[in-house]
């Protein structure tokens, strides 16, 4: 088996189905897997898949294990060579899982490589140069992107990366399609289920970094994300806080204790403006995810 597909459902049908149509309409020349973890969904999502995609390989979890942990629970059955984590709102253009393989087959030639993803396209098909990798998170480029936020600055990554071609290398590619060889997991380790959801894949590309792996985007998109599509579009507190544990746990194993500590009372703060504008009984669980590094 060359590759296994994981992607990783909760409440998302109809996406994880146009997800599978798109592979298996533009995948070939390749012996590959799909597998399914769905993460204790309950909204009868498996129940409508499985009969029309007989050869998808689907998996139960009994609980919500969050994305790593779901992730893992796939890796547990993978047979490929090589495993490709996609999130279930993206639509797979062309032979990617092919092209991806060819790659990543040269490379390792050439470099130590550990990740390779693309530039994804929007639902518009344009090319989404600042949302498809990252920059290893600190202090201050955590302070840096909150004032740009606030003030509505744009990034200027597209037009740096839109001069460029080939494989170009960044810090982490995101989790929506993240290539990586069975030796490099083997390596590192797989997902920290420690993060519920939001940084896992930049703590696993850390490791990866940490053990001299490169991680590098191709500079073409072929694949389209329609971004946020897998979960909920209201920002709730529930998500902030899977956000800023996460990130918060990110830093307690990747940077200075006393950047932490900053973050931390960074994250209090808007904890507690919040709690000027409204009562919410789920502050208090908030502040304890905050301080304990772990999801209350």
């Amino acid at each position: 088996m060359d590759v296994s597909i994981i992607i990783v459902n909760y409440k998302t049908c109809s996406l994880v189905e146009a997800c599978i149509e798109s592979i298996l309409k533009n995948t070939f020349d390749i012996k590959y897997e799909i597998i399914v973890v769905d993460n204790a969904s309950e909204d009868g999502s498996i129940d409508y898949l499985k009969p029309k995609f007989p050869d998808v390989i689907f998996i139960e979890s009994e609980s919500n294990l969050g994305f790593g942990g779901a992730n893992n629970l796939g890796l547990e059955v993978a047979k490929g060579e090589y495993f490709f984590f996609l999130n279930s709102d993206t639509i797979v253009l062309e032979n990617i899982l092919l092209d991806l393989l060819v790659q990543y087959k040269r490379l390792q030639q050439e470099e130590k490589i550990g990740a390779l993803g693309y530039f994804l396209l929007d639902r518009n098909n344009n090319i989404n140069y600042t949302n498809s990798f990252g920059n290893f998170p600190t202090l201050k480029s955590f302070l840096r992107d909150a004032i740009s936020h606030l003030l509505k600055r744009s990034k200027r990554a597209a037009v740096h990366y839109a001069k460029q071609n080939g494989c170009i290398d960044v810090d982490y590619i995101i989790g929506a399609d993240l290539f990586v060889s069975r030796k490099v997991i083997e390596d590192i380790g797989t997902f920290d289920t420690n993060f519920f959801m939001y940084w896992e894949e930049v703590d696993l590309q850390k490791r990866m970094s940490n053990n001299g792996y490169k991680r590098k985007i191709l500079s073409k998109g072929k694949l389209i994300h329609l971004e946020g599509m897998s979960t909920q579009k209201k920002v709730s507190l529930f998500r902030k806080k899977m956000y800023h544990t996460s990130l918060c746990y990110y830093f307690s194993k990747h940077r200075p204790l006393i950047e932490t500590v900053i973050l931390k009372i960074l994250f209090l703060g808007f904890s507690l403006r919040l709690l000027t504008k409204e009562r919410n009984g789920d502050l208090g669980k908030y502040w304890r995810s905050i301080l304990n590094n772990k999801l209350q």
